[in-house]
């Protein structure tokens, strides 16, 4: 995701990306059938939303002149 802030003195008011970590932790009392706490094949939802909002996005300030 890139991003800036316009009102910075510096570089940083520039348009520049950053590469970005999530980290889930998931956890649950009881096991499901299979032995897990989350089925990987159940989270497509959250790639895509990722996929979909973040990867390759911009954020700008509402006040930025640029948005």
């Amino acid at each position: 995701m890139a991003h800036r802030q316009h009102r910075h003195a510096g570089h940083c008011a520039y348009i520049h990306g950053h590469n970005w970590t999530i980290t889930l932790t998931f956890e649950c009392i009881e096991l499901d059938t299979n032995g897990f706490v989350v089925d990987f094949g159940q989270l497509k939802y959250l790639k895509d939303w990722i996929d979909r909002h973040l990867d390759h996005a911009c954020l700008l300030n509402e006040d930025d002149p640029k948005r």
